[in-house]
């Protein structure tokens, strides 16, 4: 094929010649062109599209690390029923109602207990059954280990983790450990490694209440208002005396935390995030809330963080500008005790 250079008069000017050689051969005439043609088609490609931050509001409720929801028929790689919630194991459980399997529990005081004498070389595996997650958020509830232990979570696609394809070191903080990734997870993993190594704790074993792993949805742009109400609650039992002062047993703390959102636009993620939780777990269902996530400092992450319900479905104002332009305003309680 020849394509030929149509002389539109401009180049006989003489100061583009002299001034531009490169033009003269095009002046002259026509020109040989060799090209090599491809022919097109078209090509499937599923992607997600996701504006991802580590500094807002990121509220998670779907735990991956629990496995399948459903019972599909099969067994997952430690041999249980896949969908039954008994996808963890242990390579060391106390005697009693220790089981691995109460890390899927929402009851955080219901935990896993190692044996006797046991804090090093500990390894809990969790098999994501059918699915496989992209973390971008993790938390360790009711622990007892300690700030000197050598923790360490692990991803692969391997069930034996011979292949370490992720591995995140976890410095520990009392009673809860909260972790955010810093980039949005490119790759996934089915199954996760915790590996502790804690030689100094005074207990002398390790216990964990609750594991959460999973995908966080996340505040862009909006947020909550800056005053936040945050409140130890102390729950004890007490036994009145014939004197002034009672004899009282000191049960447990749970966090209150309240969060205020003014004017969210209600097209918008922000408040379709809110509205899905009070559409879907409600009251009913606990939720992993961090209104201040740290890459860098897990004592900031974890220092209003909590697993909690809604007290109540809140009340909305509306300040409603047209069909388009509608502001929404609500208080949101959580309360850890529920």
């Amino acid at each position: 094929m020849t394509i030929t250079i149509i002389d539109l008069g401009y180049l006989d000017e003489g100061p583009y010649l002299e001034s531009l050689d490169y033009m003269v051969e095009a002046a002259q005439g026509g020109v040989g062109v060799e090209y090599l043609g491809l022919r097109g088609h078209g090509v499937g490609v599923q992607f997600l599209a996701t504006i991802y931050n580590a500094t807002n509001l990121r509220v998670m409720c779907d735990f991956l690390s629990r496995g399948s929801p459903i019972v599909t028929g099969g067994n997952n790689a430690w041999g249980n029923p896949i969908g039954a919630g008994k996808n963890w194991r242990a390579n060391s459980v106390a005697n009693g109602d220790f089981s691995v399997f109460n890390l899927n529990t929402d009851i955080v005081e219901q935990v896993w207990r190692s044996g006797s004498g046991v804090v090093t070389g500990l390894e809990l595996d969790m098999d994501a059954e059918t699915s496989t997650i992209f973390m971008d958020t993790f938390a360790i509830l009711n622990h007892n280990i300690s700030r000197s232990a050598t923790v360490n979570l692990i991803g692969s696609s391997d069930p034996t983790f011979t292949l370490v394809e992720k591995l995140i070191p976890l410095a520990m903080t009392d009673n809860n450990r909260f972790h955010v990734e810093e980039f949005l997870p490119s790759v996934g993993y089915r199954y996760w490694r915790l590996t502790i190594d804690d030689a100094t704790n005074p207990d002398g074993f390790i216990s964990i209440g609750t594991i959460l792993l999973g995908r966080s949805r996340i505040f862009h742009n909006e947020c909550f208002v800056d005053q936040i109400q945050f409140e130890l609650q102390d729950f004890a039992d007490t036994v009145p005396t014939e004197g002034f002062s009672n004899v009282s047993n000191s049960r447990t703390q749970k966090r209150f935390l309240g969060l205020e959102f003014r004017f969210l636009f209600l097209q918008k993620l922000n408040f379709q995030i809110m509205r899905d939780i009070f559409t879907g777990p409600r009251t009913v269902l606990k939720c992993l809330w961090i209104p201040t996530p740290s890459v860098t400092d897990p004592e900031v992450t974890g220092r209003f963080a909590v697993f909690s319900k809604l007290r109540k479905i809140p009340r909305e104002t509306h300040n409603n500008k047209g069909p388009k332009s509608d502001y929404v305003s609500f208080s949101v309680e959580l309360d850890e005790s529920l």
